[in-house]
C-alpha cells in the first residue's frame, strides 16, 4: 500500500514546523460575549469583525466568540447581527494577555447587516434554527474526522464501520440508517453553500474535508429543501472554511497515538502583490484496530483571495484528499470467511469559485462555481487467498454546480433573496447494470426567501423552491424527471431580555440517487443488490417549534420540539434480490433539550439528551438503527492556557436486521432476516490540555472503559485509544 506518511514527508513537516517555530512572536486574544443591551442574553450569530485586518468570525450559540494570534494595540471591533443596530467598540489588547469584552446589541427591526458576512460564504440557514459550532471548539475537542465530531452532537447519530471507513452514514432526527454505501443518505453536506455529494450514491466523502481548515460548522436539524433541494430532508451540515484573512499566523502540528496513529499538519498564508494566498498540509495515517482497517490520507486545501475593493470579493478555493483504506469486513464467529481482504483508493477533489458584490441601494450579487470530482478503485490485497479475491471495481463521478443570489432590501423590515442553479452529474461506475452506457443528470432550480420584522420582537421568514432533474441512463433508454416545489414558513419571536421562540413548517423531497435507480451488484457477503428505475422521489414534511431562555449568563437552556411525517421513503429491502423500493408512509416525533451551565469562572457543564419515536406506518417492516434516547454530556475546568475535559455520551440500545443470518424466511420475494439488537453503549472521553508560551500539548484519551460495541452489524469499534498532540499556537 501507499505509504503517504514517508520519511520524506516527516522531514518535510518538522522543518516546517520549526521554521515557524523560530518565527513565532508572543501575541494576545480578545475573548467575548455579544450580548442584548438590558439582559445577559447571549446573540448566535452575531458577525464579530476586526476592521484594520479584515477578519471576522461568527458568535457561538451563547454569543462568545475569540481572536487569536494578535499583536499588542488597539483595534475596532464591529458588531451586526439581523435585527440589530451594528454596534462599534474599541478594545485594547496586550502582549501575552486575554482581553475579555461584553459588547451590547440594541433591538432595530432592520435585516440588511446580514449581507455583511465576514468568511468565504455567508449562511443563509436560519438563523434560530442553525447550530454553530465555531473552530475554537472543534480544535477544543481535538477530533480528527467530520463524523467524529457529529457524533456529540444532539439529535445526530453516525453510523460506520471503521474509524476513517468509506462506509459511513449520518442519520438527523432518525431520516437515515445505515446502508453499505450511503445509497439512503438524507443529511446534505455542503462546503461553503454548495453540496459536495458522490452523484452515484448520493453521500458526500465525510473524511475527505479537513477540519483544521474549518472556520465553523453549521448544523439545520430538519429539511431545508425550499433553499437547498433534494437531499437535505434531514438536515444540512454546511462547512464554512477558513478565508486567507483568518489564516494569517502560520501553525503546526504532529500528533501520535494508538494502533500506529500519526498524523502531522502545517498551515501558512503570504501576499503576493494584490492577492492573498494560504494553504493547509496534512498527512493521517493509521494501522487500524483490526485487520485491514489501516488507512493512509494526504489532504491539502488552499485558498486565493482578491479584494478588488470595498465592494467586490473574489475567491478561488480547493480541497485535494488522496486516501487508501482498507475494508475489514464483518467479524463473525459463524462466517470467518467474511473477512475481507479489499481496498480502496480515492482521489476527492473540490474546486470553488466565489463573486461578491455589494450594488447600491445595499444590494448583493454573489455568483458561485463549483467542480467536484471523485476517483475511487476498489482492489484485493497482495495476499488475499485465492478464494476471496473479488477483482477491480472502478467509481468515476464528476459534479459540475453553478449559483447565483441576488440579495435586496425591500424596506427597512423586509429583505428578500432570489436565486437561481444548476447542475450536472456524470458518472461511470462498475457495478451499475452494463446495459446502460454514461449516466448524467441535470439539474436547474430556482428560489425566493423572504425574512419580515414585525412589530415586538416578532418576524416571519418564509420561502420557497422548484427543482426539476433530468436522469438519463444512456443506450437511448427513457430518462426520469423529478420536479418538486418546497415551500418553508416560520415564526419567530425574540424578546429583548431572555427569550427566543419559533415555530416553522417545511417541505423536502429527495430524488432517488443514480445507484437506487440503476445499481447491480453483488455483495461479497451473498447479497445481490438491485436499483429500480421506476422508483418513485420521497418527500417529507417537517414541523418544528423550539425555546430558548437565556436565564443568566452563566445558564442557557434550549428546547426543541419536532414531528415528521415521510412519505415514500427509498430504501434497499432486503428481498431476492435486494431492491430499491418505496416505503407507504413514516412518521419520527421527538424532542431535543440542551443547556449550557458556567458554574464558576472556571468549571463549565455543557449537556444534550435527544429523544426519538418512529414509526412504518404502512406495514411491518422494521425501522433500523434509530436509538431511541441520546446523552452527549462534557465537564470542562479552564485556567489561562490550560483545560480538562471530561465527556460522556449515551446511545440506547437499537435494531438491526440480521442479514448475515442463515436462520432466514421468505415471504412472497422478501426475505425475513432475525431482528436483533445492538446494545446500548456507555462512552467516556477525556481530553487534557496544557498551553506553554506558543506551545500547545494535548493528550486525548477515547472509550476510557475499554467497552466492546459496534456501530452497525459485526464491525466491532476500537477499545481504549489515545492520541498525544504537540501544536503551534502562537
Amino acid at each position: 500500500m501507499r505509504a503517504f506518511f514517508s520519511s520524506g514527508t516527516l522531514g518535510f513537516f518538522c522543518h516546517l514546523m520549526f521554521t515557524t517555530i523560530l518565527f513565532a512572536e508572543e501575541s494576545g486574544t480578545i475573548s467575548g460575549r455579544v450580548v442584548i443591551a438590558g439582559g445577559n442574553v447571549g446573540l448566535a450569530n452575531a458577525n464579530v469583525i476586526i476592521s484594520e485586518l479584515s477578519i471576522g468570525t461568527a458568535t457561538d450559540s451563547s454569543g462568545g466568540f475569540l481572536f487569536k494570534n494578535l499583536s499588542a494595540r488597539f483595534y475596532q471591533l464591529e458588531v451586526s447581527v439581523i435585527g440589530y443596530k451594528t454596534s462599534n467598540s474599541e478594545v485594547e489588547v496586550k502582549d501575552g494577555e486575554a482581553t475579555k469584552v461584553v459588547l451590547n446589541m440594541f433591538v432595530q427591526p432592520l435585516f440588511l447587516e446580514e449581507i455583511e458576512i465576514q468568511g468565504l460564504l455567508s449562511s443563509r440557514l436560519s438563523t434560530e434554527k442553525v447550530e454553530v459550532i465555531t473552530g475554537h471548539e472543534i480544535s477544543e475537542r481535538k477530533v480528527q474526522s467530520l463524523s467524529e465530531l457529529l457524533t456529540s452532537i444532539r439529535g445526530i447519530d453516525v453510523q460506520t464501520a471503521y474509524p476513517f471507513g468509506r462506509n459511513v452514514n449520518i442519520s438527523i432526527r432518525g431520516s437515515s440508517d445505515y446502508k453499505p454505501g450511503g445509497y439512503n443518505n438524507r443529511v446534505l453536506l455542503l462546503l461553503d453553500g454548495f453540496p459536495i455529494l458522490i452523484p452515484n450514491s448520493g453521500a458526500p466523502d465525510w473524511n475527505a474535508v479537513p477540519l483544521s481548515n474549518i472556520q465553523r460548522v453549521e448544523i439545520l436539524h430538519g429539511p431545508s429543501s425550499a433553499l437547498y433541494g433534494q437531499n437535505s430532508m434531514g438536515g444540512v451540515i454546511n462547512l464554512i472554511s477558513k478565508s486567507s484573512d483568518n489564516n494569517n499566523v502560520p501553525s503546526a502540528n504532529i500528533s501520535f497515538g494508538s494502533f500506529g496513529t500519526k498524523n502531522l499538519g502545517a498551515s501558512m498564508s503570504m501576499d503576493l502583490a494584490s492577492y492573498r494566498v494560504s494553504g493547509h498540509m496534512e498527512s493521517f495515517a493509521s494501522e487500524g484496530h483490526r485487520f485491514n482497517s489501516n488507512f493512509d490520507l494526504l489532504r491539502f486545501s488552499g485558498q486565493l483571495s482578491k479584494k478588488f475593493n470595498s465592494n467586490n470579493q473574489f475567491f478561488i478555493s480547493t480541497i485535494i484528499t488522496e486516501s487508501e483504506t482498507g475494508h475489514p469486513g464483518f467479524l463473525s464467529s459463524e462466517r470467518p470467511s467474511l473477512i475481507s481482504y479489499r481496498f480502496s483508493k480515492r482521489s476527492s477533489r473540490y474546486f470553488q469559485i466565489h463573486d461578491r458584490k455589494l450594488l447600491r441601494d445595499n444590494r448583493s450579487w454573489s455568483n458561485s462555481l463549483a467542480v467536484n470530482s471523485f476517483i475511487t478503485n476498489y482492489n484485493d490485497r497482495a495476499d488475499a487467498p485465492e478464494e476471496a479475491i473479488e477483482g477491480k471495481s472502478s467509481y468515476n463521478d464528476l459534479s459540475l454546480s453553478f449559483r447565483s443570489e441576488l440579495f435586496s432590501p425591500v424596506s427597512t423590515s423586509m429583505l428578500i433573496m432570489i436565486g437561481a442553479e444548476g447542475g450536472y452529474d456524470v458518472s461511470d461506475v462498475s457495478v451499475m447494470n452494463p446495459i446502460y452506457a454514461g449516466l448524467t443528470q441535470k439539474t436547474v432550480a430556482s428560489f425566493v426567501q423572504t425574512r419580515i420584522s414585525l412589530e415586538g420582537g416578532w418576524s416571519v421568514a418564509s420561502g420557497i423552491r422548484y427543482d426539476y432533474r433530468k436522469v438519463d441512463p444512456g443506450n437511448e433508454y427513457p430518462a426520469r424527471y423529478f420536479k418538486s416545489f418546497s415551500p418553508k414558513l416560520s415564526l419567530n419571536y425574540r424578546e429583548p431580555s431572555h427569550r427566543l421562540f419559533h415555530i416553522s413548517i417545511n417541505k423536502g423531497f429527495r430524488a432517488p440517487s443514480l445507484s437506487e435507480l440503476y445499481l447491480l451488484h453483488a455483495s461479497s457477503y451473498g447479497l445481490f443488490l438491485q436499483g429500480t428505475p421506476s422508483i418513485d422521489p420521497e418527500s417529507v414534511w417537517a414541523l418544528e417549534t423550539g425555546y430558548q431562555f437565556d436565564y443568566s449568563k452563566n445558564l442557557n437552556l434550549e428546547f426543541q420540539f419536532f414531528h415528521n411525517r415521510y412519505s415514500d421513503m427509498i430504501d434497499f429491502v432486503y428481498a431476492i434480490p435486494v431492491k430499491a423500493r418505496n416505503w407507504q408512509s413514516v412518521t419520527a416525533s421527538g424532542a431535543e433539550i440542551q443547556i449550557d451551565s458556567k458554574l464558576s469562572e472556571f468549571f463549565q457543564v455543557r449537556g444534550d439528551y435527544s429523544y426519538l419515536l418512529m414509526d412504518n406506518l404502512g406495514g411491518s417492516e422494521p425501522l433500523l438503527y434509530r436509538p431511541k434516547h441520546k446523552i452527549n454530556t462534557t465537564f470542562s475546568v479552564l485556567r489561562k492556557k490550560n483545560s480538562a475535559s471530561l465527556s460522556f455520551r449515551y446511545v440506547s440500545r437499537q435494531r438491526y436486521e440480521d442479514f448475515l443470518s442463515h436462520d432466514y424466511e421468505v415471504d412472497g420475494d422478501l426475505v425475513r432476516f432475525p431482528i436483533l439488537w445492538l446494545p446500548e453503549r456507555h462512552l467516556l472521553d477525556a481530553n487534557l490540555y496544557v498551553g506553554f508560551q506558543n506551545f500547545g500539548l494535548s493528550l486525548k484519551v477515547k472509550n476510557i472503559t475499554d467497552l466492546d460495541y459496534e456501530l452497525i452489524q459485526n464491525y466491532p469499534m476500537p477499545g481504549r485509544s489515545w492520541m498525544i498532540t504537540l501544536s503551534l499556537e502562537q
